[in-house]
């Protein structure tokens, strides 16, 4: 027997099953705040049993809208990024939004693109992740009243929403975790330091080295794009000098994986050679061997947190509003102890 489920479900089914009108399960729908927070969440549970979606185009061409967002990241095969995207996607769908995902690479003609396809208005706004090169264009686009929300931490003088993590916290906490377990001669492969991200990470590497009164060698302070195959060269490069580190914090999990593959095909070992310490706690970092020390970011949180304020701010001028996410030590087999001799 065909049920409710298996047919055409429409607005006015959940409107009669949550006992409300049509217009109050569009507002709901649509993020507005002039909707009782009970009622919004009976609408939001209804629409998502029963697969509830508007149609996109129909209410487009009613409302001049897409009813579709942009997630703007530099690398799709991240497992860091799947997670920010799945948390996106999650809420976009309850309200009845479709996501399209765009990968700029770090480089700076696609990230300006991504922009374009906000101001072209080929989407209702869009989630980014952009470096400081566009933080002019960026601030314009918002000034001009688009919908933007920034992922990592704010641009400066953009006006607009972002999530992120402490990065200089973090990264310090991970650091001097490193320290008080006897290491001193300590490298950071580092991310991007054309976004804030990567300049905070390092920021908090330096600071945690300074406080305890240990130099930072130049030559083991080395930047990257946050990708794998260019902290494995540079350890490899760290490895070929002879001036070799005992630890070594990588500003990614990704990047540390790198790292591994590197030391392993040097014939070294983790971490009786180089203790390794990551961030992000994605989920490989568990499964390698050794397991990873690293910082556990609220991945998906990120996500959902950021699709909440874009769809937020459809029906309210979006304002700057910095979320900031707790980071937590993940402790695990990648570091020696030389404090005792022993792993840590």
């Amino acid at each position: 027997m065909e049920t409710k489920k298996d047919q055409q479900f429409t607005i006015r089914d959940v409107a009669k099953l949550a006992g409300v009108s049509t217009a109050t399960v569009s507002r709901a729908l649509n993020g507005r705040e002039d909707v009782n927070a009970r009622t919004r969440q009976k609408i939001l549970k209804i629409a998502k049993d029963y697969n509830f979606r508007p149609n996109a185009a129909g209410r487009g061409l009613s409302m001049r809208k897409t009813f579709t967002i942009g997630v703007a990241i530099p690398d799709l095969r991240s497992s860091y990024f799947a997670e920010v995207i799945l948390g996106v996607d999650e809420v976009a769908g309850e309200r009845g939004y479709s996501t399209v995902i765009y990968n700029t690479g770090y480089i700076e003609d696609r990230e300006r693109e991504a922009l374009r396809m906000v101001r072209d208005r080929r989407m209702d706004g869009m989630i980014m992740l952009l470096s400081n090169r566009l933080t002019d264009e960026c601030r314009a686009l918002v000034d001009m009243g688009y919908n933007v929300v920034l992922l990592g931490n704010a641009l400066e003088n953009v006006d607009c929403p972002s999530v992120a993590c402490n990065n200089f916290a973090s990264a310090y906490v991970i650091v001097e975790y490193l320290i008080k377990n006897g290491h001193t001669r300590i490298a950071h492969i580092g991310g991007n330091r054309d976004t804030n991200t990567g300049m905070l990470r390092m920021q908090g590497f330096m600071k945690a080295m300074e406080n305890y009164g240990i130099p930072v060698n130049p030559a083991w302070n080395l930047p990257t794009r946050y990708f794998k195959d260019e902290a494995y060269s540079m350890m490899k490069r760290i490895i070929a000098s002879g001036d070799l580190p005992t630890a070594v914090y990588a500003a990614a999990d990704t990047m540390a994986i790198g790292c591994y593959k590197a030391i392993y095909e040097a014939g070294l070992r983790i971490p009786d050679d180089f203790s390794i310490v990551g961030h992000d706690d994605i989920d490989i970092a568990s499964l390698v061997y050794p397991p990873l020390t690293t910082m556990r970011q609220q991945t998906r949180e990120m996500g959902k947190t950021a699709a909440r304020k874009l769809l937020d701010g459809f029906s309210t001028r979006p304002r700057k509003d910095i979320t900031i996410l707790p980071t937590s030590l993940v402790a695990r087999q990648s570091v020696k102890d030389l404090s005792r001799g022993a792993k840590g």
